[in-house]
C-alpha cells in the first residue's frame, strides 16, 4: 500500500476587524511609529503593519487622512530607496563571498559580483551613455 501524501493546508488569514481608531491613542502613536520605522528599513506596508500590529488598510486611510503622516510614509520610503540602493551598490561594486563545495564540505570561498546591479546603477547614473537600446 502506497503511503498517502498529506496536504498541508495553511489557515485562512484573518479580517483586519479592529481599526487605528480602536487602538488607545498612545499605543497608536507608538504602534505608528514603529511602522513607519520599519517602512524607512525597507519592510513592505503589509509585514511593517503585520510586525506593528496595525490594520493595513487603516494605515492606508491614515496615510489619505493625515498629510502629515503621509509626509512621514514619504520619506520612511525615501530613506528605504536610499538603503536599497546603497546595497545594490554594494553588490555590484564589492561583490559578496560565497563558499565553495566539494564533496559535501566547504573546500573554500569564492567572490560574487552582480553585473545586473552595476548595470542598472549605471542607467540611473549616466541614461544617455547606458540607455537600454533595443
Amino acid at each position: 500500500m502506497k503511503p498517502q501524501k498529506l496536504a498541508i493546508v495553511p489557515p485562512a488569514p484573518q479580517p483586519c476587524t479592529n481599526t487605528v481608531q480602536d487602538i488607545d491613542p498612545a499605543d497608536r502613536s507608538a504602534k505608528e511609529a514603529l511602522f513607519l520605522h520599519l517602512l524607512s528599513e525597507g519592510v513592505s506596508v503589509c509585514e511593517a503593519c503585520a510586525r506593528a500590529s496595525l490594520p493595513r488598510r487603516s494605515v492606508y486611510a491614515r496615510r489619505r487622512e493625515d498629510k502629515d503622516f503621509a509626509t512621514l510614509w514619504d520619506e520612511a520610503l525615501a530613506m528605504a530607496a536610499d538603503t536599497l540602493e546603497a546595497e545594490a551598490d554594494r553588490r555590484g561594486r564589492d561583490g559578496w563571498s560565497e563558499d565553495v563545495y566539494y564533496r559535501g564540505q566547504v573546500v573554500g570561498q569564492r567572490r560574487r559580483y552582480s553585473d545586473r546591479m552595476l548595470i542598472f546603477r549605471l542607467r540611473a547614473l549616466r541614461p544617455e551613455l547606458y540607455k537600454d537600446i533595443r
